[in-house]
């Protein structure tokens, strides 16, 4: 009679626990707003660079509208960012090849400083990748434009393992080339799409330099260079005025459901609220930050009262500094919150295939199990969970021996739009969009239910 009675309850908390998260789901395809939101901050405001008046106007904009939205807190949280301006329209053209001369599609790299007016010249010659330039002295490279042509890795079917193994060309490249006596650096741009748009994103340099003038260039463009390297020397003439400012006034904005019992236990959802330059930052993080906005209003639409308090964070900068992320990690640090878990969406607005999911060793074992019973919850939807990295804004919260966990949605597309041009709001469906703001409110209501160990 016991073990009936017991088998009674569980199963009883099994279909409630399924009514909810079915219930989220529905609401969040038919009553969500995220997209509306989206659209806004795509079309209204546009892409938003940290230290931009376009980022300005977006933590406004969000700001208002979850004090609109009625959450119990919403504040700003102060931070220093790094403030990078493009300048005009960068040149990047061959002028000396057998083919003879034609222009490259380009954009100058994130952090770099710019040729100045007169531009530079010189003997490119091709790398594919780092370590090859490594090896090569510098007497080969100095006075060069160094070109870096290893290509976007096609065999892995999550391209994010793809843009790992291709990334260190453009984040670390152009430093190396410095290094090594270089004039400036080309850099084949980081995507999975075959055309000629130019992929931008972050390169680093360090405080100390030396500095060089970068560019991704279109994978068209990089595929007709080392045609034309093939045929024979090749100079190129590249001229830009990107530079660094001081550092710039930024916020992240936050919102939060105060929780009625462990209201000291936070569960963060987070995307970041800063774009590059180009585009409009649709996918890239506009969809990660309407959706951490969603996540809340759902829980709230389902008529649902939290334990512990859910909080909302809109991170400043993620793209060229993480400052956002280090700031709130200083909060958490004088506030001694019990930071138990955080959901970060910085993977794109496609449809939700699950979440990666990693920890600090001590606790790794305990929260697999949590996450195997939440699958059987969540079998209906076929979310995996992957260990694997969670994301760049909440990995400074690792200290505090909580679950971290990174959306994973669909990342076949992802890397077509990443950081260029095409990153706009027409290239996100709104119920897939909805559908990864659902997923994420399903992990919050039973991590907030269950507790997470």
């Amino acid at each position: 009679m016991l073990l009936t009675f017991f088998n009674s309850c569980i199963f009883g908390q099994l279909s409630e626990d399924k009514r909810m998260i079915r219930q989220l789901h529905e609401l969040s395809v038919t009553k969500g707003k995220a997209y509306d939101w989206l659209e806004f901050l795509c079309k209204d405001i546009g892409h938003r660079l940290s230290g931009s008046p376009q980022l300005a106007a977006a933590t406004n904009y969000t700001y208002y509208l979850m004090k609109e939205l009625g959450f119990d807190s919403v504040w700003l949280q102060s931070c220093k960012v790094p403030h990078w301006e493009r300048g005009p329209k960068e040149i990047v053209r061959v002028t000396g090849s057998v083919e003879g001369q034609f222009d490259l599609s380009a954009l100058a790299l994130g952090n770099t400083w710019g040729t100045g007016p007169n531009g530079v010249s010189g003997e490119v010659i091709a790398v594919y990748g780092l370590e090859q330039l490594s090896k090569m002295p510098d007497s080969l490279v100095k006075g060069k434009i160094v070109f870096f042509n290893r290509p976007f890795a096609e065999a892995p079917l999550n391209t994010f393992e793809s843009y790992g193994m291709t990334v260190d060309q453009r984040g670390g490249g152009p430093a190396l080339a410095a290094k090594k006596g270089a004039i400036a650096a080309l850099v084949r741009s980081v995507t999975s799409s075959n055309d000629d748009i130019p992929h931008t994103g972050g390169s680093w340099f360090g405080e100390e330099g030396p500095f060089i003038a970068a560019y991704a260039i279109g994978c068209q463009s990089a595929d007709r260079l080392a045609h034309a390297l093939k045929l024979g020397k090749v100079v190129a003439y590249c001229q830009s005025d990107s530079r660094m400012l001081p550092d710039a006034d930024g916020w992240n904005v936050i919102g939060e459901i105060r929780g009625s019992k462990y209201p000291e236990e936070i569960i963060v959802v987070g995307g970041h609220l800063d774009s590059w330059d180009v585009g409009e930052g649709a996918h890239d993080d506009g969809a990660g930050t309407v959706q951490s906005i969603e996540v809340l209003q759902l829980l709230r639409l389902a008529g649902y009262k939290p334990q512990r308090t859910i909080r909302a964070i809109l991170f400043t900068n993620e793209e060229n500094g993480a400052r956002g992320g280090k700031a709130y990690k200083t909060f958490t640090d004088k506030t001694n919150e019990k930071q138990i878990l955080a959901i970060e969406s910085d993977a794109g607005g496609h449809s939700p295939q699950g979440f990666t999911w990693e920890s600090t060793d001590k606790y790794e074992g305990k929260y697999r199990d949590r996450l195997m019973q939440w699958k059987n919850i969540l079998d209906e939807y076929g979310y995996r969970f992957i260990f694997g990295y969670s994301g760049v804004d909440i990995e400074p919260l690792k200290p505090h021996h909580g679950l971290l966990m990174g959306l994973l949605p669909d990342s076949q597309r992802y890397f077509d739009y990443h950081h260029s041009a095409k990153d706009t709001f027409d290239k996100v469906n709104r119920r897939e969009l909805e559908l990864g703001a659902a997923a994420m409110a399903s992990i919050v209501y039973l991590a907030d239910r269950y507790g997470i160990r």
